[in-house]
């Protein structure tokens, strides 16, 4: 029997927010790396700023302690994000807070980066705060009652 997986949803990850009008922008995810860049689940990563008015640039474990000024919310899977210049395309918007006070589920953020380096959540949960997002682990969704 074949089981289906569900991606990440915003609401996964992001718990709270003020407003939308304060905490959410839209942006393009542009790479200034050497490499094509992947990445298959986009909730929850962190962003770093871009070359211009709207544009990020996905962050990588070694700039992610000073760098993080933003988080994908939702948005489709980037697949071959060409190197150097690349950028989206226009139609691939992406949801992202930029802003708090809101709350984050710490589960959601990703296990690796861009180039499957293992993130730090330490530093992730670090960077969210800096931006006033509350981070909280996601309570355990069933009990188990003894009887």
């Amino acid at each position: 029997m074949t089981t289906k997986t569900i991606t990440n949803r915003g609401g996964d990850f992001l718990l709270h927010m003020e407003s939308s009008a304060k905490n959410l922008v839209s942006g393009r995810i542009e790479n200034a790396t050497a490499s094509i860049q992947a990445l298959a689940e986009v909730v929850g990563y962190p962003l770093k700023a871009g070359t211009g008015v709207g544009l990020y640039k996905l962050v990588l474990e070694s700039d992610a302690t000073a760098n993080v000024i933003a988080f994908i919310v939702s948005g489709k899977a980037i697949v071959g994000l060409a190197a150097t210049t690349g950028v989206t395309a226009v139609v691939d918007k992406y949801v992202i807070i930029n802003a708090g006070p809101g709350v984050v589920n710490s589960n959601k953020f990703p296990a690796k980066d861009a180039t499957a380096v293992a993130f730090s959540t330490v530093v992730l949960a670090t960077a969210a705060a800096a931006i006033d997002l509350k981070v909280i682990a996601e309570p355990t969704k069933s009990t188990t009652q003894a009887t």
